[in-house]
């Protein structure tokens, strides 16, 4: 399943199979308006999932409100994946499994994995330096493991 990323993406939940539907249809017709509904829809569905009257919770991450479209489709559109996926959908496994499923399908990968050579994750007395330029997503998801 490789070569179908977007199939992967709903076989594993990370999107809606409308979702996929409008993604396949804006790649046959090449009409950016399949993409633009497909956007509304993910960034719609996440952010009604996650957002609260005061911040973005996600499990015990909370981050600020962002009141910019752009900030809105980088963290629903690949941040909050990159970030949160094995947190919220796996979680907060990392294992080599995980790893390859998300590492396949996910802009970046996963921010974590371990197996019998490695361990990147973050654990409770690490210290973490978040060196972004963005909102903290990392820094408050590093913050609510204890590191």
């Amino acid at each position: 399943m490789k070569k179908f990323p977007s199939l992967q993406r709903a076989f594993y939940g990370l999107e809606t199979w409308k979702e996929l539907a409008l993604r396949i249809a804006a790649r046959i017709t090449k009409n950016s308006k399949y993409l633009e509904l497909f956007a509304a829809s993910h960034n719609g569905r996440l952010a009604k999932k996650f957002t609260t009257k005061d911040c973005i919770k996600i499990k015990d991450v909370k981050l600020p409100l962002l009141n910019d479209k752009d900030y809105e489709s980088g963290l629903w559109g690949s941040a909050f994946y990159d970030t949160f996926a094995a947190y919220y959908f796996y979680d907060d496994r990392y294992d080599e499994k995980i790893f390859k499923i998300l590492n396949d399908i996910l802009g970046e990968g996963p921010y974590g994995c371990v197996n019998d050579k490695v361990n990147v994750q973050v654990n409770s007395g690490d210290v973490v330096i978040d060196a972004g330029s963005w909102i903290g997503d990392f820094a408050a998801y590093s913050a609510s493991r204890g590191g």
